[in-house]
């Protein structure tokens, strides 16, 4: 099998990689489907935990960007963050830095297969199916339905927390601030996460507590790349380009 493996081009590697992972995650989705009354009663936890350590925003920033213009943009911004912006990452990065390449997609991959079991154990509903009077802003502003067969048939919808959307924002980022030499890309990389941690607070889609524990399993999975990939240089030395230079040397 391993001989086999080693004959496949590397791009198509990497390929089959993330379509395993995905495979993964559908079995997960599989086993958690259906279990809305609990995911409901975890997302009341989620909201009184919020509530005592007084960081419940999730209302008041979507009651204040609810009608202006900046919501469109965030409805998007939570759309294509993840299926457009991560697969775009990578590629990218495949090219232009193979080391750093593999650094960020083991990051990613730890930290999903680290949510994956808290997604079967614990399923949380996000603010939109709460029962708790959020407006799903995607939805209702958008062409695409959240809740429609087709979309519900390739995500969980009750995998909440932790937010992936967030883990992997903020990995991307932290990626191309690391790679990158010029102001405007990493001042980018900076403000990514960011963005879309308030993009998944404004459209309903993600508690704070959330986004918080998706950082978590981010920082968790940067820490097990780099002790895969190169333990004695640290992250910077990842992504720089005479690393990535000899990587592909080597």
């Amino acid at each position: 099998m391993a001989a086999r493996l080693a004959r496949i081009p590397a791009g198509y590697r990497e390929i089959l990689i993330f379509i395993g992972a995905y495979i993964a995650y559908s079995l997960v989705r599989g086993l958690a489907a259906g279990d809305e009354v609990a995911a409901v009663e975890n997302a009341e936890w989620v909201m009184g935990a919020q509530e005592t350590l007084g960081i419940g925003i999730e209302r008041g920033v979507q009651a204040a960007l609810l009608d202006l213009p900046v919501m469109d943009l965030l409805n998007w911004i939570y759309l294509i963050a993840q299926f457009a912006v991560v697969p775009l990452a990578l590629v990218w990065m495949y090219r232009q830095n193979r080391q750093g390449y593999m650094v960020l997609r083991t990051t990613l991959l730890v930290a999903w297969f680290i949510a994956l079991p808290i997604y079967w154990l614990v399923p949380t509903a996000p603010p939109r199916l709460s029962d708790a009077g959020f407006i799903d802003t995607v939805n209702s502003q958008t062409p695409l339905a959240l809740d429609s067969p087709l979309v519900t048939a390739f995500y969980n919808p009750f995998a909440a927390i932790p937010s992936l959307h967030s883990a992997f924002a903020f990995t991307v980022g932290v990626a191309l601030f690391l790679a990158t030499r010029h102001l405007w890309s990493r001042g980018i990389g900076l403000l990514w996460g960011p963005i879309v941690a308030l993009a998944v607070i404004a459209t309903g889609n993600h508690f704070v507590l959330d986004i918080v524990f998706g950082v978590a399993v981010a920082a968790v999975g940067a820490l097990v790349a780099v002790w895969i990939h190169t333990p004695w240089r640290g992250p910077a030395a990842l992504f720089s380009r005479r690393e990535a230079a000899e990587a592909q040397r080597t």
